[in-house]
């Protein structure tokens, strides 16, 4: 756009220096990003947009403040907002950010990759790509502009921005990623595959020939790609008036030839012949996609296959994901269909800029992406060596070092920072963290991320890593609760390989520290009868905020119940299917089948119960209690009279009802010890608060002398004394409870709480033994 058709505030600026040169002046700093002062007001948000229409850059800043009102969900400028201008290296805002927050929160980011590319590109003395940063008041990310590299310099493109159009892809692109990963990359990201692994893969594993059209058996030798991507079957035959195409009995009886091939049924979703025809751009032949290439009415061969998901995704040369759509037949966005947010880009005084779309770690989290909120895709996004996500903005690229996307340049070229180290490392970012305000765990796809090894630098580490991967794995939905376990078996192996590892889902290493998972405070928490898991694993419950641990329980909790017997049920009957000690004369437990069907596994132990506690007070905000919900999960007091608070409890509004109704078939279940009452230390009565009682001694003191008999001074023989002085909260002695139900003449007790008490008042109490067993 010629100069004439910019306004007048926007021919004042110079957009190739401002894209191209450092003019950062001291201003402020702000964890990582540290900005520039304002080198221009562009004016009021009214009147740019009110120009926007005639004014290209105008029109830019209007998309960019937009496009930050969609990432973040924060409100757009006030019409008398002033919009600030400054610029920023390019690299800098390509800082990709990860949280771990372990039983030691954590930060990873890509910066010392980049940063070392933007040095030897300033070293070499060429252009090094700037931002365009937008800034008004109180806004909560700033607005960006880019400059696209020039098609005529291509080795001049490093963090400047390309051309991203909605109808086509550049698949060289891709096959450069590909190729670039492969040769630049160590440790998973190499294609060469272990024997051991391989072996993993079933031997009735089946393909997707591409070039014949034809499902045919696997063999070792191939590299195949696999699609992940959600089936939506009911939305899908709603909107289409068709039924997914499935591997059936049938097909392989009638239309199997001799070798084993089936053809491919003659319509299929676009999602999957999209990946098709991708699959051959990329430059490969074979494609495994779950419902052709697993017989899906055959109970044997299902269940085979999916226990060998992790085996799958992870010998896969590459996997495509379909991370928008809804259901199978949404095509993947720049192929079969557009994509839905396009490219905004202004060419002003020869210098072409545009828009960047959502960085990865933003799209990453959330439910943005329809694909990135179902339970089954979470084994295949954290679990393939290498990642194509298909969205409605762009593609990314994501492997075990590095992530890459299609609008701006970030594929590093420098060597190896020091010998044995990833070319694309992810490195410890510090940033400020206060410990007494922690998250809850988060994930930061470190099963793929090699270089983490978060398992050994955490002091608590493997507990920190299964923690990460259930607290995310939760909030994902199901279209079948019953496939809770059976969705994320494949994860868990990868955590811990040995045999009987979990029990309905915990691990049995850890497993006194497992029981202590709770549901987010001020969420919901619904239990799925016939989900065929215990009510004391998370699996049994629909929990949309995600289940996590206190830091406290992870760092000071000492089990209480070394002895513990697990039960399941399979074809023969009830059996004893694990065991941390048989509890001393216990016999084969009396048959409860049916108890057994509906809760998948029985947990068993000599256990010390507690009555005389009530439930008091709410003390989540914001709570009116005959309104809520029965799986609104709230946090409240354990008293031990009508006064007296000695711990608290966290359980739903439904449980409350049911425990003030008849509380005879409530009991509280000690579990392990530990320390530290994180809502109610506050509200325990001065009496009752834990204390240390230490003998001081107290020195002598000088007695004066008597001037009349000229007696002298002299100082009384010194003796000790009691001091009694409070501990400090964290250090208070508690008992784990859990709140059990026994709503039935079975004598089968359901968990319906998690809570702590006090040691010293638990011990006050009448405390008996009697073996529990808890469904």
């Amino acid at each position: 756009m010629p100069d004439d058709q910019l306004c007048q505030v926007c021919r004042t600026l110079d957009f190739r220096k401002l894209t191209t040169e450092s003019l950062e002046q001291p201003w402020k700093v702000w964890q990582y990003f540290s900005s520039s002062g304002p080198l221009e007001e562009l004016g009021r948000f009214q009147n740019i947009k009110r120009k926007s229409s005639t004014c290209a850059f105008c029109h830019l800043v209007v998309e960019a403040i937009l496009a930050v009102q969609h990432s973040t969900g924060g409100p757009l400028p006030k019409n008398s907002d002033l919009i600030e201008l400054r610029n920023r290296p390019s690299w800098k805002m390509c800082i990709l950010i990860f949280h771990f927050n372990g039983t030691s929160s954590k930060v990873f980011s890509n910066r010392a990759d980049l940063e070392k590319e933007a040095f030897a590109i300033r070293k070499a003395h060429r252009p090094e790509a700037q931002r365009i940063l937008l800034s008004w008041r109180h806004c909560a990310a700033f607005g960006q502009i880019q400059r696209l590299a020039s098609p005529d310099k291509p080795e001049d493109e490093e963090f400047f921005g390309r051309l991203v159009q909605s109808h086509r892809i550049d698949w060289s692109l891709l096959r450069f990623w590909i190729r670039h990963c492969s040769r630049r990359h160590a440790g998973i990201c190499q294609d060469r595959r272990a024997k051991s692994t391989r072996q993993g893969l079933h031997r009735n594993m089946r393909v997707i020939d591409t070039v014949t059209r034809m499902v045919v058996p696997y063999r070792p030798e191939w590299e195949y790609i696999a699609l992940t991507y959600v089936w939506g079957e009911e939305l899908m035959k709603n909107l289409t008036g068709r039924k997914m195409p499935t591997m059936n009995r049938q097909l392989v009886r009638t239309q199997s030839s001799p070798n084993g091939t089936i053809p491919l049924p003659r319509w299929l979703p676009r999602t999957i012949n999209d990946a098709i025809e991708a699959v051959e751009l990329l430059g490969y032949r074979f494609l495994w996609v779950d419902s052709l290439c697993i017989i899906q009415d055959d109970d044997a061969d299902r269940h085979s296959q999916l226990l060998r998901m992790d085996a799958i995704y992870r010998n896969a040369s590459l996997a495509i994901a379909a991370a928008s759509g809804s259901h199978a037949d949404c095509g993947l966005p720049g192929m079969s269909i557009p994509r839905k947010f396009q490219q905004q880009r202004e060419t002003v005084s020869d210098v072409t800029l545009s828009v960047p779309h959502p960085r990865f770690d933003e799209l990453n989290v959330g439910n943005t992406l329809k694909w990135n909120t179902r339970a089954w895709t979470f084994q295949e996004k954290v679990l393939s060596k290498r990642l194509l996500i298909f969205t409605d903005y762009q593609l990314y690229y994501r492997c075990a070092n590095g992530v890459w996307s299609e609008d701006t340049a970030t594929e590093t070229t420098r060597p190896p920072r020091s010998k044995g180290k990833t070319w694309f490392a992810w490195g410890e970012h510090k940033l400020p963290h206060d410990y007494s305000t922690r998250r809850p765990y988060s994930l930061v796809d470190f099963l793929t991320f090699g270089s983490l090894e978060l398992a050994t630098s955490e002091r608590h580490g493997s507990f920190a890593n299964y923690a990460a991967v259930t607290q995310e794995y939760t909030q994902r939905t199901l279209t079948f609760h019953r496939d809770a376990l059976p969705a994320i078996d494949g994860v868990l192996r990868i955590l811990d390989p040995t045999p009987v590892a979990y029990v309905a889902g915990l691990p049995r290493k850890l497993f006194h520290t497992a029981m202590l998972w709770i549901p987010k405070i001020g969420g919901t928490a619904t239990e799925i009868p016939d989900s065929g898991a215990p009510s004391w694993s998370w699996a049994r419950w629909s929990l949309p905020e995600g289940c996590w641990w206190h830091a406290c329980d992870v760092e000071n909790t000492k089990n209480s119940i070394p002895d513990v017997a697990f039960w399941t049920v399979d074809r023969a009957g009830t059996r004893l299917l694990s065991s941390l000690g048989m509890p001393r004369g216990l016999g084969e437990l009396p048959p409860m089948r049916k108890a057994l069907e509906g809760s998948g596994a029985l947990l068993g132990w000599w256990a010390s119960l507690g009555k005389g506690y009530t439930i008091g007070r709410i003390l989540t905000k914001g709570i009116v209690a005959d309104k809520e919900p029965d799986d609104k999960v709230v946090a409240c007091e354990l008293r031990r009279s009508e006064t007296l608070v000695i711990g608290e409890m966290i359980m739903t509004m439904g449980a409350i009802r049911r425990a003030s109704k008849r509380p005879s078939l409530f009991d509280f279940v000690e579990l392990s010890r530990g320390k530290e009452l994180p809502f109610t230390s506050h509200l325990i009565p001065e009496s009752l608060q834990p204390s240390t009682t230490k003998e001081v001694y107290v020195p002598g003191r000088l007695i004066p002398g008597d001037t009349d008999e000229n007696r002298p001074a002299t100082r009384a023989t010194g003796h000790y004394e009691s001091q009694t002085t409070v501990d400090p909260a964290s250090e208070w002695k508690v008992v784990n409870v859990m709140l059990v139900e026994r709503p039935n003449q079975d004598n089968l007790a359901y968990r319906r709480g998690i809570g702590k008490v006090l040691l010293n008042e638990w011990e006050k109490l009448p405390v008996w033994k009697e073996f529990m067993v808890l469904g």
